[in-house]
């Protein structure tokens, strides 16, 4: 099945603390887009909202899974809105059934949380991060299993230590290729559990210096779409380490909102029941 990539528009991205190119950030958003129409995947832009300038990072906005999206829950209070923004692209556009979250102290829950592997049997929660909740992973599970059965993937948790990593898609990337990269943010246990599921040599630890590097997408199981950093071993060290086609977009004014290539696409995932 052809992939579907949703992205959010730019017009209204600032940062809250950093002066940000404008024009810089639209002509390094056009190339990602471009990026993802040259490999021939279906993507839809969703409108943003001058209150909501952080919109343009979509994936934390939901998690979408065949015909029904789970909307976030935010814990940023600057941040919360951007659901609604996604929730109505998808009803209107792409009919697809949106679902809440209960309304409870300390249940948060955020996209850029949640990493699939294994064509769907595995789902993978970061917390301790500052944005997702164990409370909210754990209603997250409760709406998967009622809606998939068992069919439903099995989920891990993964403890983040290190506030750096504030989402999960910073410090864990699993790839359709049976490998995956980890940034060292996680915890021991985390860590011991990605090595369970992908095996010890399929797990590589990324070098400190290159954040953003778990933010990356893969295309297909041969192609991997990076962050360009300023590092001239990189891209080697990238290749090597994934054993996957490289394709890198500058997106360096992003960056400094904190944000790259995953937090920048919201994925429509099939699951097959």
């Amino acid at each position: 099945m052809k992939q579907t990539f949703l992205l959010g528009s730019p017009e209204y991205y600032k940062s809250e603390t950093t002066e940000i190119n404008k024009l810089r950030a639209d002509k390094q958003w056009n190339n990602l887009k471009s990026r993802i129409e040259s490999h021939n995947i279906n993507f839809k832009v969703v409108p943003g909202s001058k209150d909501l300038f952080d919109s343009v990072y979509i994936t934390d906005s939901a998690l979408i899974i065949n015909d029904f999206a789970i909307m976030a829950r935010y814990h940023k209070h600057s941040r919360r809105g951007e659901e609604k923004l996604t929730a109505e692209y998808l009803k209107k556009h792409l009919n697809i059934r949106i679902l809440y979250l209960p309304e409870e102290e300390g249940l948060y829950y955020e996209g850029g949380d949640t990493r699939i592997s294994h064509g769907g049997k595995h789902i993978w929660f970061g917390y301790g991060g500052g944005r997702t909740t164990l409370k909210g992973i754990e209603a997250i599970i409760t709406i998967l299993k009622n809606e998939l059965g068992n069919f439903s993937p099995i989920p891990h948790k993964l403890r983040i230590e290190n506030r750096k990593t504030f989402h999960i898609d910073l410090a864990f990337l699993p790839l359709d290729n049976g490998r995956a990269l980890y940034y060292p943010s996680l915890s021991p246990a985390a860590i011991q559990e990605i090595h369970n599921v992908f095996g010890a040599k399929n797990t590589i630890k990324v070098p400190t210096k290159y954040f953003f590097a778990c933010n990356s997408v893969w295309l297909d199981e041969k192609t991997l779409l990076v962050p360009a950093l300023p590092y001239d071993d990189y891209r080697q060290w990238m290749y090597k380490a994934t054993q996957m086609k490289i394709i890198e977009v500058n997106l360096s004014e992003f960056h400094l909102g904190n944000g790259s290539v995953q937090c920048m696409i919201l994925r429509m995932w099939h699951i097959t029941k």
